[in-house]
């Protein structure tokens, strides 16, 4: 039942930004819901993997990533179009940005810490305004801003 309990909870946090992932590349809404809801059937299958994986939230977007390919391969073989070499290229630079995106998760977990990291995921990763995201963590949000300032000197540093 923690299994379950796991992917749930996944499902609470993720499936919206994943769903707004999705609808960028397929060409309904509806085509966006099956493929979000995919990946969560997937999920539920191969649940140890998941709670196992280093990066359960990334596992999900290339799991997505997957199924968005072969829907554009379903569409593309329709219309009589369908290049393996074209599909597989994509599939690679899908991986190469996954693994970026994954690095660069890995470098801001490292400089930032849990409380800070937390915030800009809200922030910049899953588009929270200000107040919004200020509500979430229970800060008002002037408090929100000064640390958003903070933190990206902090990066800016870092970076430096």
């Amino acid at each position: 039942m923690m299994k379950i309990e796991f992917i749930r909870q996944l499902y609470e946090n993720e499936a919206d930004a994943l769903y707004s992932f999705v609808k960028k590349f397929v060409t309904s809404k509806e085509s966006a819901e099956d493929i979000v809801q995919e990946t969560f059937c997937i999920a539920i299958r191969k649940a140890d993997e998941v709670i196992a994986h280093p990066n359960p939230v990334g596992w999900l977007y290339l799991v997505a990533k997957y199924l968005i390919l072969s829907e554009s391969r379903k569409q593309k073989k329709n219309q009589n179009h369908c290049s393996y070499h074209v599909l597989e290229d994509r599939i690679r630079d899908e991986k190469a940005e996954l693994m970026l995106a994954s690095l660069a998760e890995d470098v801001l977990r490292s400089v930032l810490t849990e409380e800070e990291y937390k915030i800009m995921d809200l922030v910049y990763n899953q588009g929270y305004k200000g107040k919004e995201a200020a509500r979430l963590l229970g800060l008002n949000e002037s408090t929100l801003r000064v640390r958003l300032f903070r933190i990206r000197h902090k990066l800016r540093k870092f970076i430096a």
